[in-house]
């Protein structure tokens, strides 16, 4: 996959090695996959995919940030598979309100200051002492 893209999991091998079976397939793949040529993707990209309790989501955010020359934005929240303003543990974040800035600033030209942010914004637990269980 390429060292931007890092080393895959033993759970993202045992995937892949069942979907990548045939030479047809894994020509399929990279020919979709964002992080075989980041240079192919002209448009701006927001990636609100991440969630810190999904490791392969929250590292595929830092991945794409890095990877792509083109106007982006990246969110990492506290989710797993659900939707960021609805997830737990909280606290919940304004999910569609930030795609909706997103989009009136790309797609309506409305000069909301969404671009004049940090390139990630990242929502972090508070930290816990470590113990034993």
């Amino acid at each position: 996959m390429g060292e931007i893209c890092g080393a895959p999991t033993e759970g993202e091998r045992a995937v892949a090695g069942a979907l990548l079976g045939t030479p047809d397939a894994r020509r399929l793949l990279r020919h979709g996959s964002v992080c075989e040529d980041f240079s192919r993707i002209k448009c701006p990209v927001y990636a609100p995919v991440g969630g810190w309790a999904e490791t392969a989501m929250s590292t595929a955010v830092f991945r794409l940030l890095h990877g792509l020359d083109v106007p982006r934005k990246g969110l990492i929240g506290l989710d797993a598979q659900t939707d960021p303003h609805t997830a737990k543990p909280g606290p919940a974040i304004g999910f569609p309100q930030e795609c909706v800035r997103w989009w009136d600033y790309w797609l309506k030209g409305f000069d909301n200051g969404i671009m004049a942010e940090p390139m990630l914004r990242a929502w972090i637990q508070e930290s816990a002492a470590p113990r034993s269980w």
